[in-house]
């Protein structure tokens, strides 16, 4: 590699290199953009500082461009043994679209799983943060008196909305781009999380359902747009932004709300709703996902089209708004265990409970994660 002077430009620094390889022609790009920028830089704060004054203003730099001979891509193509370009994985909003119905078996109700696991976790982690901080936080009164609610709506031409409220920690503008919109990044296993909520083991102090970053995809079962209304307990403001998948960008909006996170779905598909609701005597069963008492869920329902029973559904389901009793029931991490459980000791696990008694479900940390004969309660 050569650097020198450009002859025909004497404020150009000129730089003719050879890379042999893909990498190192990227990294010399990359160094020579950068180069460029400090120049420019440079010379944008000389002329703020100095350009008033009329014996100073001739103050500045004596070289103001870097050239090189990897500024031509065709060219040196044309002669490299590789292609100068930026080849990398990427993740389009189409890939996505392909990941969300295979991903969760185009089942709406694992959808409605993803939120309440994700808002749950969030009030864990705000109760640990006010547990360290011992001040109070103006917070959401969610109806039902309980910390995460969870309500579908059915709307008249059978399209609906599911509302998932929590009074949890809330997010920042930050934690919202760099997580909750990226699919597979998960604010949970980063350094910024386990400063906060690790104890001086290293060990963290709250239970954590959700690791893997997927909830928000998860949401595109239910509906192609969500609504997000949030409040993280650091700051003084709220944002509020609606996104689809196939949107170039997400305009983040500043809003005036207590600490905690409202997600709103709107469901244009009458089947979709129509499975969420269920069948028979037990409406929204099959998103009963959650079974401790603390943090405390409530979901419910309001419901306008009436359903004529028929063989697979001899009761009718009322119309009308109703709050929908759980089904499941876990012990809590630590309690005494009731009659027919039992206790493990794991050491990938604080806390390990199973019963025969149960016929539906294996859950992590409270959230019902399958469906074999055995039942088993991680934590």
């Amino acid at each position: 590699m050569d650097v020198r002077t450009d002859e025909n430009d004497p404020e150009a620094l000129w730089v003719d290199a050879e890379p042999q390889e893909v990498a190192t022609y990227l990294g010399l790009v990359d160094l020579l953009r950068g180069l460029q920028g400090e120049l420019d830089n440079s010379w944008a704060v000389l002329g703020e500082i100095y350009g008033g004054d009329a014996k100073l203003r001739e103050l500045g730099l004596t070289i103001r461009r870097v050239r090189s001979t990897l500024d031509d891509a065709d060219r040196l193509g044309a002669r490299a043994k590789y292609v100068p370009v930026r080849a990398k994985f990427r993740t389009g909003d189409e890939l996505l679209k392909l990941l969300v119905g295979p991903l969760y078996d185009d089942n709406p109700n694992i959808g409605v799983r993803e939120l309440i696991q994700n808002a749950v976790d969030a009030c864990r982690e705000m109760e640990d943060v006010l547990a360290q901080r011992r001040h109070p936080v103006a917070r959401p009164n969610l109806r039902r008196d309980a910390d995460v609610v969870v309500f579908l709506e059915e709307l008249e031409d059978g399209t609906g909305c599911l509302t998932v409220e929590d009074n949890g920690i809330g997010m920042t503008p930050r934690i919202i781009c760099d997580y909750f919109l990226t699919a597979g990044a998960s604010f949970r296993n980063c350094e910024a999380w386990h400063k906060q909520h690790d104890d001086e083991t290293g060990t963290p102090r709250v239970l954590r359902s959700g690791r893997f970053g997927i909830g928000v995809l998860a949401a595109f079962l239910l509906g192609n747009e969500i609504h997000v209304s949030t409040r993280h307990v650091d700051e003084e403001r709220g944002v509020a932004f609606s996104c689809r998948l196939e949107d170039p960008e997400v305009e983040l909006r500043w809003t005036d709300r207590p600490v905690g996170t409202t997600i709103q779905i709107q469901i244009g598909n009458s089947r979709v709703v129509d499975r969420l609701v269920g069948d028979g005597d037990t409406p929204g069963v099959d998103w009963d996902w959650y079974g401790l008492e603390r943090p405390r869920l409530a979901r419910g329902m309001l419901l306008r089209r009436t359903r004529v029973p028929n063989r697979h559904n001899p009761s009718p389901i009322l119309t009308g708004e109703s709050w929908l009793a759980p089904a499941v029931s876990l012990p809590s991490p630590g309690s005494e265990l009731p009659a027919k459980w039992r206790r493990i000791n794991y050491p990938e696990f604080d806390d390990l409970h199973w019963t025969w008694e149960l016929p539906w479900a294996m859950a992590c940390n409270g959230i019902l994660i399958g469906h074999p004969n055995l039942h088993a309660s991680f934590c």
